[in-house]
């Protein structure tokens, strides 16, 4: 919950005035004070990784490399972020509104990328975590991550983890209630469908169902995490065309989580991904083709086709 619901359920309990939450609205130091003990306290304690013995104070014990290994720059999350991106492109895409009445566009859905905010955490930890998809009630805001500044764990998959169930709680959010209801199809819908029906479906062998149930004894039956396992295989292996994936787990992730056209194109000749590769693609194409159409029509009634409507050409060109 932001700053802005947490005054808003404040003068729905009666213990604010309406007067009284416009004007905090922009109170500074309450929203810093509401989220140190909202979010900070929290966080740092999650973030180090060992609950038990979490010690608030940074300390020369924690740091068992030199500071300069295990320091996380901006430089290193960028670099861990990009090299997901450049494999799962549509990651941080969303679809957003555009409207020109005017110009005969009413309302048309377009895909923006939306970058997560990530704040590094003051402790020597071994876990992220994914606090918000979004840092409102829109869409259109950027999600926050949280990470140690200094750390002994493998940025990389900390990063690969983090972003799985941003993918996840995305979804979830989008979704609404029909988040895990398969006739309103959607990657967490879908998911649930396929674990929940595992050992009923002919199309799974013997071994690749033993692997689910293996996997979600290890998670303790969280479908999240049998995803978030699922999609660090996806971007790690399954992208250089090493199998690790079953075929349903494999066909969903192919088109929620597409990789990029280079690697599409590396993959598709392979039997094991060319059906699911190609059904996606004729899918893009039919929708790039009516956006083409949209935005000559668009034109041709005056309207200008900005960054954002050409950024959105590109997604579906990627």
């Amino acid at each position: 919950m932001d700053f802005l619901n947490y005054l808003a359920e404040e003068r729905t309990a009666g213990k604010i005035t309406k007067q009284q939450e416009m004007e905090l609205r922009d109170d500074c130091i309450m929203k810093v004070e509401y989220e140190i003990k909202n979010m900070f306290a929290t966080v740092n304690k999650t973030t180090y990784g060992k609950i038990t013995s979490f010690c608030p104070i940074l300390n020369e014990y924690d740091l068992i490399n030199s500071i300069d290994k295990m320091l996380v720059t901006s430089e290193k999350i960028e670099n861990a972020l990009n090299d997901i991106r450049k494999v799962d492109f549509s990651l941080f895409y969303r679809e957003v509104n555009f409207a020109d009445a005017a110009k005969g566009i009413n309302k048309e859905l377009i895909m923006k990328e939306i970058l997560p905010d990530i704040i590094l955490m003051p402790n020597v930890g071994i876990r992220a975590m994914m606090w918000q998809e979004t840092a409102g009630i829109k869409r259109d805001t950027p999600g926050r991550f949280m990470f140690p500044i200094f750390t002994s764990v493998d940025l990389s998959d900390m990063m690969l983890e983090t972003v799985a169930r941003f993918r996840w709680e995305m979804c979830r959010k989008i979704q609404g209630v029909h988040w895990n209801d398969i006739r309103d199809k959607s990657l967490t819908a879908e998911y649930c469908a396929y674990i929940q029906f595992y050992r009923k479906n002919n199309e799974l062998s013997a071994e690749a169902k033993e692997k689910v149930k293996s996997t979600l004894t290890k998670v303790k039956n969280n479908y999240r995490e049998v995803f978030v396992r699922d999609y660090v295989n996806w971007i790690k292996f399954e992208s250089k065309g090493s199998f690790r994936l079953n075929k349903i787990s494999r066909d969903i992730l192919v088109r929620y989580c597409p990789f990029v056209k280079n690697i599409r194109n590396e993959l598709k000749i392979n039997p094991m991904y060319q059906n699911s590769i190609q059904r996606y693609e004729v899918e893009v194409m039919r929708k790039l083709q009516r956006y083409k159409g949209v935005y000559e029509k668009y034109q041709k009634s005056g309207g200008i086709i900005t960054q954002e409507l050409k950024d959105n050409i590109l997604y579906y060109q990627m």
